[in-house]
């Protein structure tokens, strides 16, 4: 076992599984058998070779920690050792307030997942690259921050205290930009399914109005059709039964309550106006979408409402018309050549979600989405 080359052959073989796989000891100790067997190794005794895939092992790992550690500057230290510092009159720190993850699909939800994910953002690592490290090896660090306490993060040795805080930084960063999406997803879901709701809701309660402007108009209409009668009736005989008042009377409340067939419920999501200005500001600042070919239009839309931010009266008449399509059409472009800009965030939105959804859209870093 101890002659050479073999020997060092085997030493190599062991550490570089484990620097790619970050196996546990016993695993590790099989596959080393293992090798040792198929390359008619004799076998040392099994203390010995346990003791040498240990310290194979430990060397691995004490580099790793190393390597991600030398990445950081004494600012970006500071920062990622704050995250075990409780904050003053509560109990947790920052690193357990990260870690939990919203629950709801509401516009304070989608708030509060885009400031965790602007906070992870604000300790300054996203810009580093952990590719010399075996991506493995950054999920198993960043999972010790998911769940050990953060006492005990405090506690170890520097080195593998700030790989671990720099591992769960990156991978919190993909979290929770994804679980950002998800909420905003689900918001908009939600927005439309209530908005259909009330539509049906209302149109139920005008059912009746609607039944009873739509038969006056029947009953007019039917006495104009060709007749077997020599004499088609006069305006006077027409007006007799159905006055000139009743008439318009019906034709307005059928222009009032009647929808197109492309019409589906915009009104009722329009009313949803101040729930979007809630989160709208901060997703256009937080998020940063990115587009193939296909989305490019949707991402010039983002970016127009992204310039026009904080403006009371922006100029609408520059918002990109080919993503709106002709549902929305009327309700965004205005008779007198204005566009409403309710109806034309709220139609960039929903193209965004399908954008995303297809794969047109995405942002970086990510998993989901």
């Amino acid at each position: 076992f101890h002659e050479q080359p073999t020997h060092w052959q085997w030493l190599r073989w062991c550490y570089g599984r484990a620097w790619d796989g970050d196996e546990s000891p016993s695993i590790l100790f099989d596959a080393a058998t293992v090798w040792l067997l198929e390359h008619k190794v004799l076998l040392p005794g099994v203390t010995v070779l346990e003791r040498l895939v240990m310290q194979v092992r430990e060397r691995a790992t004490r580099r790793a920690w190393r390597c991600l550690s030398q990445q950081l500057d004494a600012t970006q230290q500071t920062k990622l050792a704050a995250l075990l510092v409780p904050k003053a009159a509560v109990w947790y720190t920052p690193l357990e307030q990260l870690r939990r993850s919203p629950t709801r699909h509401s516009a304070p939800a989608l708030t509060q997942a885009l400031q965790r994910l602007q906070q992870i953002r604000d300790l300054g690592v996203s810009h580093l690259t952990l590719t010399q490290i075996p991506p493995m090896r950054v999920k198993t660090l960043s999972r010790l921050a998911f769940i050990l306490r953060a006492q005990a993060i405090a506690q170890m040795p520097v080195e593998r205290r700030l790989a671990i805080l720099l591992a769960f930084a990156k991978e919190m960063e993909v979290t929770a930009q994804d679980e950002t999406l998800d909420i905003l997803e689900g918001l908009v879901k939600a927005l439309l399914a209530k908005s259909v709701r009330e539509g049906k809701k209302e149109r139920l309660r005008t059912l009746g109005d609607l039944d009873k402007a739509a038969l006056l108009l029947s009953q007019f209409c039917s006495r104009l059709l060709p007749t077997d009668a020599p004499v088609l009736p006069t305006r006077e005989s027409l007006f007799a039964q159905v006055s000139q008042a009743q008439l318009a009377a019906a034709i307005t409340q059928v222009e009032a309550l009647a929808r197109p067939a492309d019409d589906h419920y915009y009104p009722e999501v329009l009313a949803r106006w101040r729930t979007v200005r809630q989160v709208l500001p901060l997703l256009l600042q937080t998020l940063d979408f990115q587009a193939t070919k296909a989305g490019q239009p949707v991402l010039e839309a983002v970016h127009f409402l992204k310039s026009i931010e904080g403006q009371l009266k922006p100029k609408m008449v520059q918002a990109p018309q080919t993503i709106v399509p002709k549902g929305w059409s009327r309700w965004v472009n205005l008779p007198a050549g204005e566009v409403d800009r309710r109806a034309y965030t709220f139609c960039v939105l929903e193209q965004l979600m399908a954008g995303l959804r297809r794969r047109g859209l995405f942002v970086s870093p990510s998993l989901r989405w």
